[in-house]
């Protein structure tokens, strides 16, 4: 598998429990817990710095249940399904809000490894909660949004890998971010 961001690094990473640690260097060398992802590895002293992080933070920022994702911050993935609102108000209740996509690929990546056929993010009235528009390349096909009855919350959808406009009243499984919060 090709590795070329840390967001992809840490997309593999997660995916195994036992994998406490991964390092990423600007040659594109992904290594998580002793095990080399994508690329080369090179053991010499010198070369490219190599950033690490630890899955598991200690300290108030990054504490169970969230993973962190250095480019997207830290996540959690829900898949007990909820309504939007619903979902909305228990990331808000463990000091986080819905998923708002810094790097619309990593949440793509993400999602794609760990999450459900419809997970529900940060988006409500084509609008991302911080308050920037959806892009047209972000949305599942040509026509979307297409403004259903209700449809002013947005799931990500695996299946054709792009965010659709649908009912705030069904219920998905969904991501939160810590350390974010919005109007």
């Amino acid at each position: 598998m090709s590795v070329s961001s840390v967001t992809q690094c840490a997309s593999v990473a997660v995916l195994d429990p036992q994998d406490q640690l991964l390092c990423f260097n600007t040659t594109n060398v992904c290594t998580k817990y002793n095990f080399r992802v994508g690329a080369k590895h090179n053991d010499s002293s010198s070369g490219p710095v190599t950033s690490c992080w630890t899955r598991h933070l200690t300290g108030p920022a990054f504490n169970t249940p969230f993973a962190q994702l250095v480019a997207e911050g830290c996540i959690e993935y829900v898949s007990t399904p909820e309504t939007w609102h619903d979902a909305r108000k228990y990331c808000r209740s463990i000091g986080g809000d819905l998923y708002v996509a810094g790097d619309y690929t990593g949440m793509k990546t993400y999602i794609t490894l760990n999450g459900e056929r419809q997970t529900w993010v940060g988006v409500a009235n084509w609008t991302w909660l911080d308050g920037r528009p959806v892009d047209a390349s972000e949305w599942v096909y040509f026509g979307e949004p297409d403004n259903g009855p209700d449809e002013q919350c947005a799931r990500y959808r695996l299946v054709f890998a792009g965010l659709d406009d649908f009912i705030c009243t069904m219920t998905h499984a969904f991501l939160c971010q810590k350390g974010i919060s919005y109007p």
